[in-house]
């Protein structure tokens, strides 16, 4: 949360949803984040309804989805907001690197493989800057990407049946199926 409020865009609201967590997150939220807007379920609803629940509570155009293990650079949303200008792009996936080893690409975006399987793009390689470049892919990794809200509307979010794992390629597949692009920033 300290990253996300260190970001240099600054056009932007922080949500928390707690997916009714038995630790003291919300205290801790009350206490130490109080710019930030807490959504706080009454049930463990899964990933996808927790995402849905914040793209609900949202006022902006653009929505993005980041996991709570998640740390952020201080450019990263005024990068990962970029493409939006092209209109034909519904969504947007970032690098993701290994928190414990930040030279390891974790997630680049979604490939589809031939034979049906989706896989991460740059899994376990050395970040050497080979997908630096803004290119279409087939879905972002939900713990890490950006939509546009009339898109994540036209799709109805984050299908729920999931609950979690796969809804992100999920949701790439429909937005294919709309002609939206998916790109990587």
């Amino acid at each position: 949360l300290d990253a996300l409020q260190r970001q240099t865009y600054t056009r932007r609201e922080i949500i928390v949803v707690d997916d009714a967590s038995s630790d003291d997150t919300l205290a801790y939220l009350q206490a130490e984040q109080p710019a930030v807007r807490v959504v706080a379920l009454a049930s463990n609803c899964g990933l996808a309804t927790a995402c849905n629940a914040g793209a609900a509570a949202a006022q902006g155009d653009i929505l993005v989805m980041l996991n709570n293990d998640t740390e952020v650079e201080r450019p990263w949303l005024a990068e990962l907001v970029l493409p939006f200008a092209h209109p034909e792009v519904g969504s947007v996936a970032s690098k993701m690197l290994l928190f414990d080893r930040r030279t390891i690409l974790h997630n680049t975006g979604d490939l589809m493989g031939a034979d049906g399987i989706p896989r991460n793009r740059g899994v376990w390689e050395t970040d050497q800057g080979q997908y630096d470049g803004a290119e279409p892919i087939f879905s972002g990794c939900g713990g890490a990407s950006a939509y546009r809200r009339d898109v994540w509307q036209a799709l109805g979010g984050f299908d729920e049946d999931f609950w979690m794992y796969l809804e992100d390629v999920d949701l790439g597949f429909r937005a294919r199926l709309l002609e939206c692009q998916v790109v990587f920033a």
